[in-house]
């Protein structure tokens, strides 16, 4: 019998075990691993709004928006709780000739000095947060951002249907705004390239408070 990937990748889904998605599964079937710099944070860079420094890549997967940055002139550290996924980020940094650091922890205890970096790089990981640690996760990334530092955030939109971690702009504002002045928030889809139809998420681009 023939399982197909997309069966395969529901099971690890399941299974809640970051670690075997990464041991399991090439990187172009992993949904979330788009192997490009995501657009709208290679806009913020091409226009100079994110400006070169140290800069957190928060969830970083298999280094993909890490090594671009690092490309860029940036100073990166990348932290990751899949010990899986940062061996590939490693690899795939040193293949490319770039020096990151890659973290193996969860993004949580953000073990970091206050104000120790310029910007935050958050493609994909606010919404991973269980509810009841949102706050503490907020709060642990304002500490370690620099007053004004800039925070790059990307999360799923309610327009995919209902769940937990599909947000409102009222509910995204809500939780951001304590500690983070709004510089825009944009509704955006990833569309024409996904076999299953359009996905839709909330990009926000943030400062320190």
């Amino acid at each position: 019998m023939i399982v197909s990937m997309e069966a395969k990748f529901k099971r690890l889904k399941k299974d809640e075990s970051w670690d075997k998605v990464y041991r399991e599964l090439p990187l172009k079937d992993i949904p979330w691993e788009i192997l490009r710099p995501d657009p709208p944070l290679k806009k913020l860079v091409d226009t100079g709004a994110l400006k070169r420094g140290k800069i957190l890549d928060a969830c970083s997967g298999a280094g993909t928006q890490s090594i671009y940055l690092a490309k860029k002139g940036f100073k990166v550290t990348g932290i990751e709780i899949s010990q899986e996924a940062v061996k590939i980020a490693k690899r795939r940094a040193k293949k490319a000739g770039v020096t990151c650091a890659f973290i193996n922890r969860d993004v949580l205890d953000f073990p970091f000095k206050k104000n120790e970096f310029d910007s935050i790089v958050d493609r994909g990981c606010f919404h991973h947060i269980p509810k009841y640690k949102r706050q503490n996760y907020l709060k642990g990334a304002h500490r370690v951002l620099k007053e004004k530092g800039k925070y790059y955030l990307k999360c799923f939109s309610y327009k995919n249907g209902k769940a937990w971690n599909y947000f409102t702009k009222e509910e995204l504002i809500k939780y951001l705004t304590p500690y983070f002045k709004i510089l825009e928030i944009k509704h955006i889809d990833r569309g024409a390239d996904r076999p299953k139809g359009r996905r839709y998420f909330w990009y926000a681009f943030l400062e320190g408070k």
